[in-house]
């Protein structure tokens, strides 16, 4: 988020607001001083003519929440969501964006498989140390021993 800088004028969407993704980033996009529009996987039909404006969609539901219709060229889709289904008796991992997305020209979008996911992890790997090492530390359990 922070390449978004200071340029509150970027239409930003988010859809989903889980624990993991939609929920902090919402948070941190209100700190930084946006005002992103938030929509769930249940409401998405009915917020697509709003998400259609934005010019930077995050997504996060685990389901296909992101359908053609609500995209405008020269978008970008920031998909962390995962799925999984059964085709032709193989199983499919995918994101949240309609695979149509794809082919839509002036569309960008993150690879579902592969995209953010390590990222993720490293972050999440990250915060679980620093938590564990701030209640040590007040615990008194990990002092320096100089």
């Amino acid at each position: 988020l922070d390449y978004l800088g200071d340029d509150t004028s970027l239409r930003i969407g988010v859809v989903g607001q889980g624990k993991s993704v939609g929920t902090p980033l919402i948070e941190d996009l209100h700190h930084m001083g946006h005002d992103p529009l938030i929509v769930t996987h249940r409401n998405a039909a009915t917020r697509a003519p709003y998400l259609r404006e934005c010019d930077l969609i995050f997504t996060a539901t685990g389901v296909e929440s992101v359908q053609p219709d609500h995209v405008r060229p020269g978008a970008v889709i920031i998909d962390a969501g995962v799925r999984e289904s059964l085709e032709n008796g193989q199983l499919i991992t995918r994101g949240d964006v309609n695979p149509y997305i794809y082919e839509m020209d002036g569309v960008t979008v993150t690879p579902p498989i592969w995209g953010v996911g390590p990222l993720t992890a490293t972050i999440m790997a990250g915060n679980t140390i620093d938590a564990a090492y701030r209640q040590l530390q007040q615990q008194d359990l990990f002092s320096p021993a100089y």
